[in-house]
């Protein structure tokens, strides 16, 4: 299996200039290893900016034209140390008004993260930012069609990422994976780590999605952003009709009906704009 090292760092998605550093086929397996960007704050140090905002990549998809939908399998996110770092911060996230700055070494061992000696929790790991190059260069903290740092825990072991290539070879760039994250990353931070990160990518030739999309054994999820979480959520609620709308040959208002009682919307990030929001219902109810 192809290998491609944290070292291979670039400053946006699509940035002017860069080149692949991984060239793979389509249905190859492949690992991305990911840096730990705050490993330095629990003995006093501040972070690199260049490496918080650095993605690795881009690679390649050999096969995949502009126009194509990628699908972007996620097939296991393992650690590459046996830490991440947690940190708050008095300057971001929903929280930051209220938290003094702290940050914390916290132990990976099997399935558990050790928040504290006494206090547990499950090792979920998920990928906080993965796309393809756009149209034009945009940061790591951009989301759109092409996806980016859509702060999404379902973007996980099991799960399929659809995104538009809008260039030949997509370009996938990713970074930002934790070990686990609550919804809203109410700290602007979760648990941070170094990780290997193993996917597979194919084009999708199946019913049209609202991109960015996801699917796992259990839900359609789609993608929205606003400057506030009402808007977030409406965008996000919008595109799930609209998914219903076109793969159950339904009209709006009974979309509606089934997505009150069934759907879910959530808040993936919140803090700062945009929000950043997913609707989700289950694949069989989504006609998908």
């Amino acid at each position: 299996m192809q290998v491609l090292s944290c070292a291979n760092t670039t400053p946006a998605y699509g940035a002017t200039g860069s080149v692949p550093v991984l060239n793979v086929a389509i249905g190859e397996t492949f690992c991305i290893e990911t840096n730990d960007r705050f490993e330095m704050m629990p003995g006093g140090g501040q972070p690199d900016p260049e490496i918080v905002r650095a993605l690795i990549g881009p690679v390649h998809v050999e096969g995949i034209a502009a126009g194509d939908t990628l699908a972007i399998e996620i097939v296991d996110i393992t650690p590459r140390t046996d830490c991440g770092y947690l940190l708050a911060s008095s300057r971001f996230g929903l929280l930051g008004d209220q938290v003094a700055t702290r940050a914390k070494v916290i132990p990976i061992r099997g399935d558990q993260v050790f928040l504290t000696d006494q206090t547990t929790i499950r090792y979920a790991p998920m990928i906080g930012k993965i796309g393809v190059a756009p149209d034009r260069p945009e940061p790591g903290t951009a989301t759109g069609a092409f996806g980016g740092a859509l702060s999404c825990i379902q973007i996980a072991p099991g799960a399929t990422l659809y995104v538009k290539a809008a260039r030949d070879g997509a370009g996938v760039c990713l970074e930002d994976v934790h070990a686990a994250m609550g919804d809203g990353e109410a700290t602007a931070s979760a648990v941070e780590m170094a990780a290997r990160v193993t996917l597979r990518c194919t084009r999708y030739e199946g019913p049209v999605l609202p991109l960015p999309a996801l699917t796992n054994a259990d839900e359609l999820v789609v993608f929205a952003k606003g400057d506030t979480a009402d808007v977030a959520a409406r965008a996000a609620t919008d595109a799930l009709l609209e998914a219903l709308m076109t793969h159950r040959d339904i009209d709006l208002t009974e979309a509606a009906l089934i997505v009150g009682a069934a759907g879910d919307v959530r808040i993936s990030f919140i803090g700062s704009t945009p929000v950043q929001a997913r609707a989700a219902i289950a694949r069989h109810l989504s006609g998908i």
